[in-house]
Protein backbone atom coordinates (compact mmCIF):
# COMPACT_ATOMS: atom_id res chain seq x y z
CA UNK A 1 0.00 0.00 0.00
CA UNK A 2 1.42 3.39 -0.95
CA UNK A 3 1.62 6.30 1.46
CA UNK A 4 -1.12 8.10 -0.51
CA UNK A 5 -3.44 5.09 -0.27
CA UNK A 6 -2.74 4.76 3.46
CA UNK A 7 -3.44 8.47 4.01
CA UNK A 8 -6.68 8.23 2.03
CA UNK A 9 -7.85 5.30 4.17
CA UNK A 10 -6.97 7.17 7.36
CA UNK A 11 -8.88 10.26 6.20
CA UNK A 12 -11.89 8.05 5.41
CA UNK A 13 -11.65 6.52 8.90
CA UNK A 14 -11.48 10.00 10.46
CA UNK A 15 -14.46 11.17 8.41
CA UNK A 16 -16.44 8.13 9.55
CA UNK A 17 -15.57 8.74 13.21
CA UNK A 18 -16.42 12.44 12.94
CA UNK A 19 -19.78 11.91 11.21
CA UNK A 20 -21.26 8.62 12.39
CA UNK A 21 -22.64 7.37 15.66
CA UNK A 22 -24.70 8.93 18.40
CA UNK A 23 -22.16 8.95 21.20
CA UNK A 24 -18.89 10.67 21.87
CA UNK A 25 -15.73 9.73 20.00
CA UNK A 26 -12.36 10.95 21.22
CA UNK A 27 -9.97 10.58 18.31
CA UNK A 28 -6.32 11.56 18.19
CA UNK A 29 -4.55 12.23 14.88
CA UNK A 30 -0.75 12.20 15.00
CA UNK A 31 1.09 14.22 12.35
CA UNK A 32 4.51 15.83 12.72
CA UNK A 33 4.26 18.37 9.90
CA UNK A 34 2.08 21.44 10.58
CA UNK A 35 1.71 21.98 6.84
CA UNK A 36 0.62 18.39 6.26
CA UNK A 37 -1.72 18.64 9.25
CA UNK A 38 -3.51 21.62 7.67
CA UNK A 39 -3.72 19.77 4.36
CA UNK A 40 -5.15 16.66 6.03
CA UNK A 41 -7.67 18.78 7.94
CA UNK A 42 -8.74 20.41 4.66
CA UNK A 43 -9.21 16.95 3.09
CA UNK A 44 -11.27 15.86 6.09
CA UNK A 45 -13.36 19.05 5.95
CA UNK A 46 -14.02 18.52 2.21
CA UNK A 47 -15.06 14.91 2.80
CA UNK A 48 -17.45 15.92 5.59
CA UNK A 49 -18.84 18.84 3.55
CA UNK A 50 -19.57 16.40 0.70
CA UNK A 51 -21.62 14.40 3.23
CA UNK A 52 -23.50 17.54 4.29
CA UNK A 53 -21.72 17.70 7.65
CA UNK A 54 -19.49 20.32 9.20
CA UNK A 55 -16.85 20.50 11.90
CA UNK A 56 -15.93 23.22 14.39
CA UNK A 57 -12.21 24.00 14.49
CA UNK A 58 -10.66 25.31 17.68
CA UNK A 59 -7.23 26.85 17.22
CA UNK A 60 -4.30 27.72 19.47
CA UNK A 61 -5.74 31.04 20.66
CA UNK A 62 -8.89 29.37 21.99
CA UNK A 63 -6.86 26.49 23.44
CA UNK A 64 -4.91 29.06 25.48
CA UNK A 65 -8.12 30.60 26.82
CA UNK A 66 -11.39 28.87 27.67
CA UNK A 67 -12.24 26.56 24.77
CA UNK A 68 -14.93 24.92 26.88
CA UNK A 69 -16.85 28.21 27.07
CA UNK A 70 -17.14 28.21 23.26
CA UNK A 71 -18.52 24.67 23.34
CA UNK A 72 -21.04 25.63 26.02
CA UNK A 73 -22.24 28.58 23.89
CA UNK A 74 -22.66 26.23 20.92
CA UNK A 75 -24.74 23.87 23.08
CA UNK A 76 -26.91 26.77 24.27
CA UNK A 77 -27.47 28.01 20.72
CA UNK A 78 -28.08 24.54 19.29
CA UNK A 79 -25.14 24.79 16.87
CA UNK A 80 -22.84 22.21 18.44
CA UNK A 81 -20.98 20.15 15.82
CA UNK A 82 -18.03 17.74 15.93
CA UNK A 83 -14.91 19.54 17.16
CA UNK A 84 -11.32 19.54 15.93
CA UNK A 85 -8.46 20.98 17.98
CA UNK A 86 -5.75 22.10 15.57
CA UNK A 87 -2.67 24.27 16.20
CA UNK A 88 -1.17 22.71 19.30
CA UNK A 89 2.33 23.33 17.89
CA UNK A 90 1.74 27.08 18.32
CA UNK A 91 1.42 26.71 22.10
CA UNK A 92 4.30 26.95 24.56
CA UNK A 93 5.10 23.87 26.65
CA UNK A 94 3.31 25.39 29.64
CA UNK A 95 0.22 26.21 27.54
CA UNK A 96 0.15 22.68 26.12
CA UNK A 97 0.35 21.28 29.64
CA UNK A 98 -2.53 23.52 30.79
CA UNK A 99 -4.60 22.54 27.73
CA UNK A 100 -4.08 18.82 28.38
CA UNK A 101 -4.90 19.28 32.06
CA UNK A 102 -8.07 21.18 31.11
CA UNK A 103 -9.10 18.32 28.79
CA UNK A 104 -8.50 15.90 31.64
CA UNK A 105 -10.45 18.03 34.13
CA UNK A 106 -13.38 18.51 31.69
CA UNK A 107 -13.43 14.91 30.41
CA UNK A 108 -16.85 14.04 31.84
CA UNK A 109 -18.41 17.28 30.58
CA UNK A 110 -16.86 16.72 27.14
CA UNK A 111 -18.20 13.14 27.04
CA UNK A 112 -21.64 14.45 28.04
CA UNK A 113 -21.69 16.62 24.88
CA UNK A 114 -21.98 13.36 22.88
CA UNK A 115 -20.04 14.71 19.92
CA UNK A 116 -16.93 13.48 18.12
CA UNK A 117 -13.76 15.27 19.20
CA UNK A 118 -10.56 15.18 17.14
CA UNK A 119 -7.24 16.37 18.54
CA UNK A 120 -4.26 16.85 16.22
CA UNK A 121 -0.86 16.33 17.90
CA UNK A 122 2.73 15.72 16.88
CA UNK A 123 4.36 12.45 17.88
CA UNK A 124 6.54 14.50 20.25
CA UNK A 125 3.45 15.78 22.11
CA UNK A 126 1.83 12.35 22.33
CA UNK A 127 3.60 11.29 25.55
CA UNK A 128 3.00 14.75 27.04
CA UNK A 129 -0.71 14.32 26.26
CA UNK A 130 -0.85 10.89 27.94
CA UNK A 131 1.06 12.16 30.98
CA UNK A 132 -0.99 15.33 31.58
CA UNK A 133 -4.43 13.99 30.62
CA UNK A 134 -4.34 10.32 31.64
CA UNK A 135 -8.07 9.98 32.30
CA UNK A 136 -9.01 11.75 29.06
CA UNK A 137 -6.37 9.67 27.23
CA UNK A 138 -7.87 6.44 28.57
CA UNK A 139 -11.22 7.32 26.93
CA UNK A 140 -9.79 7.76 23.42
CA UNK A 141 -11.56 5.72 20.76
CA UNK A 142 -8.79 5.80 18.15
CA UNK A 143 -5.31 7.09 17.41
CA UNK A 144 -4.43 7.59 13.73
CA UNK A 145 -0.79 8.05 12.74
CA UNK A 146 -0.11 10.25 9.71
CA UNK A 147 3.64 9.80 10.01
CA UNK A 148 6.18 8.19 7.74
CA UNK A 149 8.18 6.68 10.61
CA UNK A 150 8.28 2.95 10.99
CA UNK A 151 6.76 1.61 14.18
CA UNK A 152 10.24 0.89 15.55
CA UNK A 153 11.40 4.47 14.86
CA UNK A 154 8.25 5.95 16.40
CA UNK A 155 8.55 3.90 19.60
CA UNK A 156 12.24 4.78 19.90
CA UNK A 157 11.47 8.49 19.48
CA UNK A 158 8.57 8.44 21.95
CA UNK A 159 10.61 6.72 24.64
CA UNK A 160 13.97 8.38 24.16
CA UNK A 161 15.46 11.81 24.41
CA UNK A 162 18.30 13.34 22.47
CA UNK A 163 21.67 13.89 24.07
CA UNK A 164 22.88 17.43 23.26
CA UNK A 165 26.54 16.30 23.08
CA UNK A 166 26.13 13.49 20.54
CA UNK A 167 22.75 14.20 18.99
CA UNK A 168 22.02 10.50 19.46
CA UNK A 169 19.11 9.18 21.44
CA UNK A 170 19.60 7.96 24.96
CA UNK A 171 16.98 5.90 26.70
CA UNK A 172 15.11 7.51 29.60
CA UNK A 173 12.90 6.21 32.34
CA UNK A 174 9.60 7.50 30.90
CA UNK A 175 7.11 5.64 33.10
CA UNK A 176 8.29 7.11 36.44
CA UNK A 177 8.41 10.56 34.83
CA UNK A 178 4.84 10.14 33.52
CA UNK A 179 3.66 8.99 36.95
CA UNK A 180 5.35 11.96 38.68
CA UNK A 181 3.80 14.32 36.14
CA UNK A 182 0.34 12.78 36.63
CA UNK A 183 0.58 12.96 40.41
CA UNK A 184 1.82 16.55 40.20
CA UNK A 185 -1.15 17.45 37.99
CA UNK A 186 -3.57 15.78 40.38
CA UNK A 187 -2.03 17.66 43.33
CA UNK A 188 -2.38 20.95 41.47
CA UNK A 189 -6.02 20.15 40.70
CA UNK A 190 -6.65 19.23 44.34
CA UNK A 191 -5.11 22.51 45.55
CA UNK A 192 -7.19 24.42 43.02
CA UNK A 193 -10.41 22.74 44.16
CA UNK A 194 -9.58 23.25 47.83
CA UNK A 195 -8.99 26.97 47.24
CA UNK A 196 -12.44 27.38 45.64
CA UNK A 197 -14.23 27.02 49.00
Amino acid sequence: MTTGDRTKKLIEALAFEMSEGTGPALTIAVCDSPTERLSLMSELQAKLTAQGKDITSIGAREMRSNFFQRLQKAVASGTLRPVSFLGLEELSSASKQRFFQELNFRRDALMALKIPILIWVSSGDLSLFAAHAPDFWSRRTAVHYFTTDSTKQLIKRLFAESSPETGKHKETDVVPHAIRTTISSEKALYRCLCNRK
